[in-house]
């Protein structure tokens, strides 16, 4: 995928999947940085998520992990994961990323 083309799938992801189409709301530029930082951190996250969950199919190709369906997966786990005791790992962690790689 060309540089150019990775620059507007991630445009788009965040303009019309994370933000649905509204406006950031910070109104002065020290806020309006932050927020946006908050949101490529938060996209990031997402795409590492996704590219650790393909990974665990065989033959699948990453152009194939929708970033609506990961934002979903991870809205889901961290409202189902407030306020309980989610199920952990062996370890004792929380699986959150086994969840939304799941779901992915």
């Amino acid at each position: 995928m060309s540089r150019a083309l990775e620059i507007e799938t991630a445009y788009l992801a965040l303009r019309h999947t994370m933000l649905k189409g509204r406006v950031l709301r910070s109104k002065d530029p020290v806020r309006l940085t932050q927020e946006m930082w908050a949101l490529l951190t938060i996209y990031q996250a997402l795409r590492s998520m996704m590219v650790t969950a393909v990974e665990t199919v065989p033959g699948c190709d990453p152009d194939r992990a929708g970033v609506t369906v990961a934002l979903e997966a991870a809205h889901d786990t961290v409202v189902g994961v407030a306020g309980t005791a989610a199920a952990a790992t062996p370890s004792g962690r929380l699986d959150l990323v086994g969840h939304i790689g799941t779901r992915v």
